[in-house]
């Protein structure tokens, strides 16, 4: 029998970002079964008999922020043996992560990063002392891209000179380094009178800007992060400009499919000369591409969790 997950998906525009791996998994119908909940309002026994019926399911995957639902669902968990999958982007949610799962074991964490080098020893340290994250397996899953998903547009074709896109609200807590960039560019398009593209934008509308964008700006989210964005645009044929986190510096290197920025002040600058030189920026763009596709492409990425869930399963049965 196939182990069963059951994947809680918060219902909202980025959420499927969270979940691509189970989709993924779900439609390649291999060694697991995975089913889907798009609702945390319900009580959890009522989520498992509409989506699965009869069967318990072997695991759950929650989302950290979840921390209500998991509270009010705590002794349903734990009187049916469920195993607990959860998503942990980077090492500053470890301390909200462990806070919602505080009454409960989390069985495997899902850190996105392409290696576990960069937790450093502080974060292993506390991993290791709190009682619902210090026997999990923690299992490296950098960010998949959907290939197919992402058609790329030529380059040399392009309406939009530069794109500055957000898919989070601005309450985020790390959006004043993105306030400083739209302030510059904002400048920076009443000067020179370049097309500039940026807002909020989600879904297909947010690939077709992408696949019709020659330069997209990103920032590490002012955590030294390797965010999705950097890999979307590059599978969309944009050349990335701005910085640099540190875990992709083996993945985006500058001059080569990268414009790096050390100041913000420089991008003005920075994004005139590029745009002198079309030529160099389609082919920066494809080498970009090339290598996010051969690295990232979520058959491989998804591949990493379908093991480990599948090792767990079976040193159980």
């Amino acid at each position: 029998m196939k182990p069963l997950i059951l994947v809680m998906d918060v219902l909202r525009e980025r959420s499927p970002l969270l979940t691509q791996h189970y989709q993924y998994l779900a439609r390649k119908d291999g060694p697991l079964e995975i089913k889907f909940c798009n609702s945390l309002n319900i009580p959890i026994d009522q989520a498992v008999w509409e989506t699965c019926g009869d069967r318990k399911p072997d695991y759950i995957y929650w989302g950290f922020t979840h921390g209500k639902a998991l509270r009010l669902n705590r002794d349903y968990i734990i009187n049916n043996n469920i195993k607990i999958i959860t998503e942990i982007g980077d090492v500053s949610s470890w301390g909200q992560c462990s806070g919602n799962f505080s009454q409960l074991k989390v069985d495997i964490i899902v850190f996105r990063a392409p290696s576990l080098d960069y937790l450093g020893e502080r974060e292993r340290l506390w991993i290791s002392k709190c009682e619902c994250f210090k026997d999990a397996d923690i299992v490296p899953v950098p960010w998949g891209i959907d290939t197919k998903k992402y058609k790329l547009g030529r380059q040399i074709m392009r309406n939009h000179d530069i794109a500055f896109l957000c898919t989070i609200g601005s309450e985020f807590k790390y959006h004043d380094e993105r306030r400083q960039i739209s302030k510059i560019l904002g400048k920076m398009k009443r000067q020179y009178k370049f097309p500039i593209t940026k807002g909020r934008i989600f879904g297909d509308a947010y690939i077709k800007t992408l696949c019709n964008t020659k330069l997209f700006i990103v920032e590490p989210s002012m955590r030294d992060w390797l965010t999705q964005k950097y890999l979307e645009g590059a599978m969309c044929g944009c050349l990335m400009v701005g910085k640099i986190p540190t875990m992709a510096r083996n993945v985006f290197k500058d001059g080569e499919n990268f414009i790096e920025i050390d100041d913000w002040e420089e991008l003005p600058g920075k994004i005139r000369s590029a745009l002198n030189f079309p030529g160099n920026v389609h082919k920066m763009a494809r080498v970009g591409r090339s290598v996010v596709y051969e690295r990232f492409s979520i058959e491989k990425t998804a591949g990493i969790l379908e093991e480990r869930i599948l090792e767990d399963f079976n040193c159980q049965t």
